[in-house]
């Protein structure tokens, strides 16, 4: 069966249909109301996420460790670092700062081009002293759920990142505090989250240690579920799942506002659940089985899939 797209902004419509409270969200419906709609989409996103462990939700995640940043000197005033030359990294509040005197100190925040401040503010150095600052924080997809694989270095495939449950602060702040910080190839890897304190928004970090000496290339793969977001633009799924993706958000419309008066797509919800399933499981089997393909090859491939119009040609082919 072949599948398009299915807008958030057509959903709203379905939804506007089925409930009787018009199909223009700009002029039928009330603040009240687009808040209840906004919660029944919320409501069918996570049907939609809890019904299966979605394959086609995994993704490759790489990333690949900087050069260990170390121009000119610095000063150290109550934990605020002024280099003397150079321009920090866009991304130094990812770093850690490593002076030559030893210690291991988290940057709070990259005030401008050659300006840091550190979480410990008790630290003082003197004019010209030598240091580094290295990239241990990576962040990950907002939507990020778990490693479902393990992560490895590139040139080095027999060797697996340990997972651990916590790091930072962890090693390196007991270790560090005392002594020079370990640095190498990364040998463990651990999962944490902040929160803005405005937006309440989690972001996902990676972190490693050893802290990296140089350019490794970590790869692994991941499972991304996209959570509540309501953007209005864009496809609501992948075109594969878009479909069953509908008909979970007109379901929870059925429970939250129509009390069983009717049940037409919470039936369809479950009845297509097991074909959507399968289809997952094809679209993720082929994508990951399949062997590297030549140009040619690519070509012929594509063909055979868009002549199987139940699994779609527009699956990433070269990953």
């Amino acid at each position: 069966m072949a599948t398009l797209a299915i807008t958030l902004a057509e959903v709203k419509k379905n939804i506007g249909l089925l409930l009787g409270i018009g199909r223009d969200p700009d002029n039928d419906w009330d603040a009240d109301t687009i808040a209840d709609v906004d919660r029944i989409i919320r409501a069918g996103r996570r049907k939609f996420f809890a019904a299966h462990e979605w394959r086609h939700l995994e993704e490759t995640y790489t990333v690949v460790t900087p050069a260990v940043y170390e121009t000119g000197t610095v000063t150290v005033v109550d934990g605020v670092v002024t280099v003397s030359a150079g321009t920090l990294p866009t991304d130094a509040d990812d770093y850690v700062f490593l002076p030559a005197a030893g210690g291991v100190y988290e940057i709070a925040s990259r005030d401008t081009a050659t300006q840091f401040t550190l979480e410990d503010t008790s630290l003082d150095l003197d004019a010209g002293s030598e240091y580094a600052i290295r990239r241990v924080h990576f962040p990950l997809h907002s939507g990020f759920a778990a490693f479902i694989s393990p992560i490895t270095i590139a040139n080095s495939r027999d060797f697996e990142l340990l997972e651990v449950p916590v790091l930072p602060e962890w090693t390196v702040r007991g270790v560090g505090s005392i002594s020079r910080a370990r640095t190498g190839r990364p040998e463990m890897f651990s999962v944490y989250q902040t929160v803005d304190d405005e937006t309440g928004v989690f972001t996902p970090y990676l972190t490693v240690y050893p802290i990296p000496d140089q350019q490794y290339t970590l790869t692994g793969r991941v499972r991304v579920e996209p959570g509540d977001a309501l953007a209005e633009a864009g496809a609501i799924a992948h075109p594969l799942f878009a479909e069953l993706m509908q008909e979970a958000i007109l379901a929870s419309a059925e429970e939250m506002y129509l009390s069983g008066e009717s049940t037409i797509h919470t039936n369809n919800f479950q009845a297509w659940l097991p074909r959507f399933i399968r289809r997952d499981g094809v679209a993720r089997s082929a994508r990951r089985l399949r062997p590297r393909r030549t140009d040619r090859q690519l070509t012929r491939d594509q063909a055979w899939w868009a002549s199987h119009a139940d699994i779609s040609s527009d699956l990433p082919f070269n990953e």
